[in-house]
């Protein structure tokens, strides 16, 4: 049995260190929340149900894991 599958990610302590799209700065951006949507909207929207946001530290624009090109 693999462990690691029922691990729950802790996104509180993760951090990225990228460029911001909106303020063009290489800089760190935290983890916000999420925002879920039902399974039939979210398939209309071709997104996932579960959209986890994230804050630049330098403009405060808050940008969802699609947006920023993570895989979570």
């Amino acid at each position: 049995m693999n462990t690691m599958a029922n691990e729950e990610i802790n996104y509180d302590e993760l951090a990225f260190e990228m460029e911001c799209p909106t303020c063009e700065r290489h800089t760190n951006f935290v983890y916000r929340g999420q925002q879920t949507f039902p399974d039939h909207v979210a398939e209309q929207l071709s997104l996932p149900s579960v959209i986890h946001l994230w804050s630049c530290i330098s403009c405060h624009s808050t940008i969802s894991h699609v947006d920023l090109g993570i895989d979570l």
